[in-house]
């Protein structure tokens, strides 16, 4: 696999709370999108990425029996340290991130989810979103309260149903896909989700030449769009 990764700050917001990170010896991408003030954000979303590197790299993960088993293990202990530093620190208090994981095998991709940061495969000229947003307006979506139309304007957008640090408990989404040569996989924020339907980002990928001109392009159109966010995203290539 093949993978490289951006992050900007976007136009309107004075810091930027998104993390992410290509970790090839452990066949991992990861996206995180903090929030809370006084940089708190950035703490968490930092926290989450570190915290999990850690304990992948421990030697730990020789006593889980599936890689479902060892990514949770490993997001629960970061959340945990995230809650407490939270609780112990006014200054850090009420922070969260979200996180979004791509554990790469050679035939499969396992993908470990929080928050609304998505992760998408694209397959030939196909583009499908693998995750589900932890957030109200996809609640509401699911449930029929409001129209797709609707959610992208509705003044709750931004309001998470789940988070790393919100709480001691937390319950992790998995999704498993398989993935062939040539396959893409994206990891990526809300900064750029909100801004580009999946076909745009499915023609943008199709029609670069490589992945670096791919992920400027896909940051591009997200500021020529207004930019109202941070945008982070990793996208990787299997090979």
């Amino acid at each position: 696999m093949r993978a490289v990764k951006k992050s900007h700050i976007g136009l309107k917001r004075k810091n930027n709370e998104d993390n992410c990170g290509i970790y090839e010896d452990l066949n991992l991408l990861a996206v995180a999108d903090g929030m809370g003030g006084h940089m708190a954000g950035e703490v968490a979303s930092k926290m989450a990425l570190d915290l999990v590197e850690q304990f992948l790299r421990s030697g730990k993960d020789r006593f889980f029996a599936t890689p479902q088993k060892m990514l949770k293990e490993a997001i629960l202990q970061a959340n945990r340290e995230i809650y407490n530093q939270a609780q112990a620190n006014e200054n850090l208090y009420g922070m969260g991130t979200t996180i979004t994981l791509a554990y790469v095998t050679d035939n499969s991709a396992i993908i470990a989810h929080i928050g609304d940061s998505r992760a998408y495969i694209i397959s030939g000229p196909d583009i499908l979103l693998l995750t589900s947003d932890h957030s109200l307006v996809n609640e509401l979506l699911k449930n029929g309260g409001i129209t797709s139309e609707e959610a992208k304007s509705h003044p709750q957008r931004n309001v998470l149903t789940r988070a790393m640090g919100a709480s001691v408990k937390l319950e992790v989404d998995f999704y498993e896909t398989k993935v062939k040569k040539g396959d893409y996989l994206l990891l990526c924020t809300d900064g750029l989700s909100n801004l580009l339907a999946p076909h745009e980002i499915a023609e943008v990928v199709i029609n670069s030449t490589d992945l670096e001109a791919a992920a400027d392009e896909l940051v591009k159109q997200a500021l020529d769009r207004g930019g109202n966010d941070n945008i982070s995203l990793v996208l990787g290539m299997i090979t």
